[in-house]
């Protein structure tokens, strides 16, 4: 996975808890805590398994507050910062949703190497959404707190339910 991922973790901690924290984590799992990361490099997903489970220790918080907090951190901080563009054209919840997977297309051909996770779609009625995940990842717990943070971002209550290893179920008020 890109870099981007893990420095977003990073700025999420350091905000929310300390850089200490951080830090500790980053230790905790036999990482230089001095050499920075590149938002373009690539990490290994271990790297960021041992970093999230760190985290869950030192924090005492659950994997899922966790997975929800860089969510709603990624949508209303991290991404529109980094990558206004990505949103331009959205003005509900549903529509970005809906443009995820080819964003994800995109940065596959931006950066050769990188994988992202790919998506697909199917409407269970007018406002429910069957999303189904396809990643060697297996980070599918990242999905749920996404979809919420996207839920906030345009300011919009989303339901939002794991349903299976591989699919959400996110159901629209509106």
């Amino acid at each position: 996975m890109r870099g981007t991922i893990v420095l977003a973790f990073k700025e999420l901690v350091e905000r929310d808890f300390s850089e200490v924290t951080w830090k500790e984590a980053l230790k905790q799992c036999n990482l230089s805590t001095e050499k920075p990361i590149s938002p373009k490099q690539n990490i290994k997903d271990t790297i960021l398994y041992c970093i999230v489970e760190k985290l869950r220790e030192l924090t005492g918080l659950e994997l899922n507050k966790i997975f929800d907090a860089f969510g709603d951190y990624w949508m209303n901080v991290y991404a529109p910062k980094h990558y206004p563009v990505f949103f331009e054209y959205s003005t509900y919840a549903r529509d970005f949703i809906l443009k995820v997977d080819c964003i994800h297309q995109i940065l596959t051909t931006q950066f050769p190497r990188s994988v992202p996770p790919r998506f697909s779609y199917t409407w269970e009625d007018d406002k429910t959404l069957i999303i189904e995940y396809h990643s060697q990842r297996h980070l599918i717990d990242l999905i749920p707190g996404l979809i919420k943070g996207t839920g906030r971002y345009f300011d919009e209550e989303l339901e939002v339910e794991k349903i299976s290893e591989t699919k959400v179920k996110v159901k629209f008020k509106y």
